[in-house]
């Protein structure tokens, strides 16, 4: 008989736990939703996830393989996890502790400073760039800097419809990447889902966000997705579950920001220690001469419904000082933003710009006025970084998440409400009070340095 996970954050036994991190192989079923089954895709990749669930009479969640299930890797082979401190998060109880100790000696003694095979999981969307591919192809580079042997794993992933997201999440959990050509792949490190189901005896998941339309977006008036779809609630149930259980295995969990390490410890009670890091323009941006200050505020992101962009050029009807904006990037919210700035007569105002090289994005950074960063809820945010490096002061807004960890109004920047009008004099106040943007800019320019480690500290503290 199959037994119930505890509930998020219940105290759980040895042995519980242990079954809870097995899988069974043999192909399970996903129970239905009343009479209603879903699709042949999904069942179909129910199956190969290899996990049962309840009905939605007794709760609709994950069910526990039994106990002689056969196991993804041998028993034997699997440590006992200390204990958790089951408070707010702050980092795995042990930690750091925890993971040096295993190092002390005896049975898989690893050498500190030994050169290791690590294989960085990544689900691509094809054609899509953003921060998620910036941070991963940097850690990739990092890891090699610091004589490590390291690779990108890639599967192509998809989001739609709901049905694919259970094909995805059975495709990373049936990869076997415990070894490569002969050799053992001696870490993995996962940054997103569903990358961070991947079984591995030392994985390590350093949490750029969750599949967020599961979680906090799931009942988001403009922004929800998941839940608009008819077998959303079955998906989203297995993605909790899912994530409680693969997450449980990690060796160590970080997130990239207090707002994601926020979400994990809210959602579904795993603790997690927050690891900040630069982008590859911030870290240039450093080293970089700051110029005068110039009259365009610069907004770079990908154009897309969560950067709220048309947010941005609403806000320009309403400037009352020569402020320019310049928007940068590109995305599927393109041709709606051209049509925006031309439907408000604001083409003398508002420039977009797509395609910039690197230099060209370092020279608009080094001449702005100010940078502007106002998505919904931001997981991190490259812009902040990027503006503070420049030493150009950031507006940001009071939903966005991520940069309201380095944006304090007044002191790096300014933080407004998320309407036109309040943006629009945000604006302004820039462009009538240089001293206070020389003043903000060089303030969070000594932040940045102050808290966001370089790379060889960020690769140190992953696979302590």
């Amino acid at each position: 008989m199959a037994e119930e996970l505890d509930p998020p954050g219940a105290e759980r036994s040895g042995a519980a736990l242990e079954r809870e991190l097995y899988w069974a192989e043999e192909t399970t079923s996903l129970a239905t939703m009343g009479a209603q089954e879903l699709r042949d895709p999904s069942q179909r990749a129910a199956d190969r996830l290899t996990v049962s669930m309840a009905t939605p009479a007794e709760g609709g969640h994950l069910l526990l393989p039994s106990p002689d299930a056969a196991t993804v890797r041998p028993a034997a082979r699997r440590r006992r996890r200390a204990g958790r401190d089951p408070g707010r998060p702050g980092g795995r109880s042990g930690g750091r502790g925890r993971a040096t100790a295993c190092r002390a000696g005896g049975a898989g003694e690893r050498p500190a400073k030994r050169r290791m095979r690590i294989a960085v999981c990544h689900a691509q969307t094809p054609f899509v760039r953003g921060g998620a591919e910036t941070h991963t192809e940097s850690l990739v580079r990092a890891l090699r800097a610091a004589g490590h042997d390291a690779e990108m794993v890639t599967v192509a992933g998809k989001w739609y419809p709901a049905a694919e997201l259970l094909h995805q999440m059975a495709v990373w959990r049936s990869l076997d990447i415990a070894e490569s050509n002969g050799l053992p792949i001696d870490a993995v490190v996962a940054l997103k889902f569903p990358a961070y189901l991947v079984p591995h005896e030392r994985k390590i998941v350093w949490l750029i966000h969750q599949h967020r339309s599961a979680y906090e977006l799931w009942e988001h008036p403009e922004f929800a997705d998941l839940s608009r779809q008819e077998e959303g609630p079955v998906v989203r149930d297995m993605i909790h579950q899912s994530d409680r259980i693969a997450l449980s295995e990690a060796k160590r969990v970080f997130t990239n920001s207090r707002n994601v390490q926020d979400r994990l410890w809210n959602s579904i009670r795993v603790p997690s220690e927050v690891l900040y890091h630069h982008s590859p323009i911030s870290e240039a941006l450093l080293g970089l001469e700051a110029g005068p200050y110039g009259d365009s505020i610069v907004f770079p992101s990908r154009l897309e419904a969560l950067k709220r962009q048309s947010l941005a050029v609403e806000a320009m009807r309403h400037v009352r000082t020569g402020v320019r904006l310049v928007l940068v990037g590109s995305g599927p919210d393109e041709p709606a933003i051209r049509e925006q700035i031309r439907s408000l007569g604001l083409e003398d105002r508002v420039s977009l710009k797509v395609g910039l090289t690197d230099e060209d994005l370092h020279r608009l950074y080094l001449g702005a006025l100010g940078v502007y960063y106002g998505p919904f809820d931001e997981d991190y945010g490259y812009v902040t970084l990027e503006g503070f490096a420049a030493k150009r002061p950031v507006v940001t807004l009071d939903d966005s998440g991520g940069p309201l960890e380095l944006v304090t109004d007044g002191e790096t920047g300014l933080v407004a409400p998320p309407r036109p009008e309040a943006i629009a004099e945000a604006l302004d106040r820039l462009f009538a009070d240089r001293a206070l943007v020389a003043r903000m800019g060089t303030e969070g320019n000594e932040r940045l340095r102050a808290t966001v480690p370089a790379w060889p500290e960020v690769v140190a503290r992953l696979l302590d």
